[in-house]
């Protein structure tokens, strides 16, 4: 094979594999950067957690650089994959997954304010404007059936959940502004996500791992919510209470999530758990307490050696998918 027929053989491939990146990959972002914030806020004082909270915060960033330029390469020349994808019913809750990167990256990166508030804007701007579009199709665009429905419905609005949390850079009024978008909707959509998991035939086996972002949902609430109000009250406690019901509840079906094959999908599993994790530190910030240090220090344990197992995964078919080229 000649130079140039190589050459425009390798570009094919490449371009082929760009068009094939799902717009799900962004979820190992968001299980990498909440894990190294649970490592942080879990052991606090304990440096080889610190260490261990930087490799995977710089680790996330890096990953997040290569993805957000390969789907951006994507958008560019493979327009109509992506447009599927914005028209595809579960597909679309996906897209935040980008901007919530940014926000938890913001998060992480909070000993760099420049870079820390770069991150914030880009992700609370990416985040308003994803929101729009998502509630836009979900008002006027009424091709979605209920079967359709499932928990990453919540995605889109977890986001916004997550702008007050950066209170360096948020104001009162935005944090105010985003909490408001992600608590009633987030209400409205529990509501409805609930009837079609009750009422409606179970999911199909590659959604079962969604079912743990009912976790982010009121964890990541509690933590806004404490954001914004610095105090725990009665709302508070009711966030955080269904968070820890939620939480039982997958618990006590873990052998359901157990028997689930690898696949890419099983990053839905992190980052709900982290929220959790983190909620759980937080709350421990205001109410001493051993039962949620043994919370916060097993389960981010736990959190260890899902990701690492992910990761090994993730890396085991990403080599695969390369060697049949």
């Amino acid at each position: 094979m000649s130079t140039a027929r190589l050459k425009q053989h390798t570009s094919s491939n490449l371009l082929s594999k760009i068009a094939a990146l799902p717009i799900t990959s962004f979820t190992a972002i968001m299980g990498l950067t909440g894990l190294a914030l649970a490592c942080k806020s879990s052991f606090p004082q304990v440096n080889l957690a610190l260490h261990l909270a930087s490799s995977l915060g710089i680790l996330a960033s890096i990953c997040f650089s290569i993805l957000v330029f390969a789907y951006l390469s994507k958008i560019i020349v493979h327009r109509k994959q992506v447009n599927a994808e914005l028209k595809h019913p579960v597909l679309l809750n996906f897209f935040p997954t980008i901007s919530i990167s940014f926000l938890l990256l913001s998060l992480f990166w909070q000993t760099l304010p420049a870079l820390s508030a770069s991150l914030w804007v880009v992700g609370a701007s990416l985040q308003f404007l994803l929101t729009l579009h998502i509630v836009s199709v979900w008002m006027f665009k009424h091709h979605f059936s209920i079967e359709q429905l499932n928990p990453t419905a919540f995605i889109p609005l977890v986001g916004n959940l997550l702008v007050p949390l950066n209170v360096e850079h948020s104001t009162p009024w935005i944090s105010g502004l985003f909490f408001a978008i992600g608590m009633v909707l987030g209400v409205i959509v529990f509501a409805f996500v609930l009837y079609r998991l009750f009422f409606v035939d179970n999911m199909p086996q590659p959604l079962q791992p969604s079912y743990f972002i009912l976790l982010a949902a009121p964890s990541v609430s509690f933590l806004a919510y404490i954001s914004i109000s610095n105090e725990v009250t009665l709302f508070a406690s009711v966030l955080y209470n269904l968070a820890l019901f939620i939480f039982v509840l997958l618990a006590f079906n873990i052998k359901r999530f157990l028997q689930q094959n690898f696949i890419f999908n099983c990053w839905a599993y992190a980052f709900p758990l982290a929220a959790f994790i983190l909620a759980t530190a937080k709350l421990q910030q205001y109410q001493a307490d051993v039962f949620l240090t043994v919370i916060t220090s097993s389960l981010t344990i736990i959190l260890v050696v899902l990701a690492l197992w992910l990761s090994m995964n993730t890396i085991k078919n990403l080599v695969k998918a390369l060697k049949t080229t």
